[in-house]
């Protein structure tokens, strides 16, 4: 069960707006940005040892060397361009992928078809130095930085086709001990793909964000968290399974409107869009009864007066 967003941080052009601090930041780069907000969280009585999952935009060595400093677990995608050490040379990490063997784990649906999921692992070392992709006080770029090896986990899966061809393959690097198993870590990290469903009902499946007239960050940052709530309500009534919340996710998607994929759970937008309809019609009836709706219904679906 998903659950709300921990922390939101907005930037524009002038600075940064965030959840968990009331005063305006000065502009930063997106991963010190995303640092900072991991500090916070860490510093939250979550009462769980917590394993930071970021895209390929997390793969940075000085960030890698950061979260080794501050004890912090994580698991990135890495990008195969860039370079590590394995079985002592020093090799594009796609030619490190390339070599290492996976087995066939389990039947999954991939861009609607069944296929196998093919998961295997290997040890490798980044000792490549850190590149800022900052200037310092006289406008010139930060010289590259040496620092420690990080010792990574270097987890490959692979989706293959029932001919055997590779589909799609992620290069996940992670320092998660290893009593966490490498097909764990690859679904830790396929969960991570249920946030773009969080995106498309923010972006065009439901709140239509790229069209909201607010003007200022700060007004931009409070509808977000509006809308972050009602994905996670959304998400709810999408998972549960009992039976009054299941005639729920009937109605709601009745009320939507959107055609459904037969044998399919209720997408959630649809189930958003009813949502929506639902409480509306309920905020319009207590402005008027049902008589009163059923006689507009009756004169908006009737034939034009002959005088008109």
């Amino acid at each position: 069960m998903p659950i709300a967003p921990i922390a939101q941080t907005l930037s524009d052009s002038t600075g940064r707006y965030s959840t968990f601090d009331d005063q305006f930041a000065d502009p930063e780069t997106h991963l010190n940005a995303l640092m900072q907000q991991n500090d916070h969280i860490e510093a939250m009585p979550i009462e769980k040892k917590m394993v930071h999952v970021i895209d390929r935009e997390g793969d940075s060595v000085a960030h890698y060397r950061e979260f080794e400093q501050k004890g912090y677990q994580w698991l990135i995608r890495g990008k195969e361009s860039n370079t590590v050490e394995y079985l002592g040379q020093t090799l594009k990490l796609k030619d490190v992928t390339d070599q290492v063997a996976t087995h066939e784990i389990k039947c999954i649906e991939y861009k609607g078809q069944k296929v196998m999921l093919h998961v295997g692992e290997a040890d490798i070392r980044i000792t490549r130095s850190a590149k800022p992709k900052q200037r310092n006080t006289e406008g010139k770029r930060v010289a590259p930085q040496v620092g420690e090896p990080v010792d990574v986990r270097l987890v490959v899966a692979q989706v293959k086709d029932a001919t055997g061809k590779v589909l799609s393959r992620w290069s996940l690097l992670s320092n998660v001990a290893k009593e966490i198993s490498c097909t764990e870590l690859s679904n830790w990290y396929y969960w991570r793909w249920s946030i773009e469903s969080y995106f498309k009902l923010l972006k065009q499946a439901g709140h239509d964000v790229e069209s909201w007239l607010q003007t200022t960050p700060q007004a931009i940052l409070r509808k977000l968290l509006v809308a972050s709530m009602a994905c996670v309500l959304t998400w709810r009534i999408q998972r549960c399974n009992d039976e009054q919340t299941t005639r729920v996710r009937a109605v709601l998607t009745r009320l939507s409107g959107r055609q459904q994929k037969r044998g399919k759970r209720e997408s959630a937008p649809s189930i958003l869009a009813g949502l929506s309809i639902l409480l509306n019609t309920l905020k319009l009836l207590e402005s008027y009864s049902v008589d009163e709706l059923k006689e507009m219904a009756k004169i908006a679906l009737g034939y034009p007066h002959e005088d008109v």
